[in-house]
């Protein structure tokens, strides 16, 4: 089963995302911006992909290893 990567920060990644479902992506694999989850550009990322109904894994992380969040998922819990 197929996944894909995106680069949040790179301009016209929604569009990549649908060619990759277009292609046989399933999903996006271990998404990890190493910036805060709930950034602009996270919430983009989390919208085109819901728009299409690609699921995505999220690498979680509070050092800069992962999308970055509390220990308490405070971000990931905001609306």
């Amino acid at each position: 089963m197929p996944f894909c990567a995106v680069e949040v920060r790179e301009k016209g990644f929604e569009e990549k995302i649908s060619k990759y479902k277009d292609v046989g992506c399933v999903g996006i694999e271990e998404h990890a911006s190493k910036i805060l989850i709930d950034h602009e550009l996270n919430l983009k990322l989390y919208k085109a992909c819901a728009k299409i109904e690609l699921p995505i894994m999220i690498h979680v992380a509070t050092a800069p290893s992962g999308a970055l969040d509390t220990v308490d998922l405070d971000g990931l819990m905001s609306d």
